[in-house]
């Protein structure tokens, strides 16, 4: 069957039919711990970078969430071993270079799409994150 590609596809299908099978059987099994406020925070901060990165502020989602900065920049870090700004900088720079790869938008455009309004400094942080 493997060397008759006329079997190819169905031998894939089938084996991805299986495959789906197993984990939904496995599914069942898997304990998830009730979330923390920390993990609750974590996840909607994360939800607000996703959403908002344009023009994502800590400072804003602080305030929305009625914590001080101090307590959830030491949250942030616990929870994700990165900053806000780090986390921040990290979707902005997944999202350019989705869109470098898969627009024609400008490289200028790119980075007032992705929250930069300074091309320059977008040119320096995408250079130090993908080295070009």
């Amino acid at each position: 069957m493997l060397n008759n590609p006329a079997y190819t596809r169905n031998l894939a299908q089938q084996s991805m039919t299986l495959l789906f099978d197993h984990l939904v059987e496995q599914a069942v099994n898997i304990r998830v711990p009730e979330n923390s406020y920390e993990q609750n925070l974590i996840i909607r901060l994360l939800n607000y970078i996703e959403t908002e990165y344009k023009n994502a502020a800590l400072s804003v989602f602080i305030e929305k969430n009625s914590i001080d900065i101090y307590t959830m920049s030491r949250i942030i870090k616990k929870n994700t071993g990165m900053t806000f700004k780090d986390l921040l900088i990290q979707k902005r720079m997944k999202t350019a270079a989705f869109l470098l790869e898969n627009t024609s938008l400008s490289i200028m455009d790119i980075s007032f799409t992705v929250g930069y309004e300074n091309t320059s400094y977008f040119h320096k942080i995408f250079r130090e994150k993908f080295g070009m």
